[in-house]
């Protein structure tokens, strides 16, 4: 459902383009889930440095693809097991990760888990 300031007559060309592209109350579900992203804070940008002091049991970050994200409540619910996780804590983990899963796998993760973007650098 949009939003209820949002009516056809405040909508612009990007809502109307979500609209004809997924239709009806689709269209609805994709353009609120596109406004709540754009109210939350950006994420902030991590070094690796900062990451790397994340390497517990009970303080578990991991990077994969670009974005750190704090894994110390679910490793324990992994399918693989909690210590496939812990050996990468602290740590550059895409490798790793893209062999054995899709992308995709991160989308079901809470937003409280991603705790910034590592810096590239």
């Amino acid at each position: 459902v949009f939003p209820p300031s949002l009516t056809r007559a405040t909508m612009g060309a990007e809502e109307e383009a979500v609209m004809a592209e997924f239709g009806g109350s689709m269209g609805a579900a994709v353009f609120a889930g596109v406004v709540e992203a754009a109210k939350r804070p950006p994420l902030p940008v991590l070094s690796m440095e900062e990451v790397a002091k994340h390497n517990t049991e009970k303080d578990c970050w991991v990077v994969i693809h670009g974005r750190v994200y704090d894994f110390t409540q679910y490793a324990h619910r992994h399918v693989g097991g909690s210590r496939v996780i812990l050996r990468l804590a602290g740590k550059e983990a895409t490798p790793i990760f893209s062999r054995q899963h899709g992308k995709n796998v991160l989308e079901g993760l809470s937003l409280e888990e991603v705790k910034g973007l590592v810096n590239p650098s």
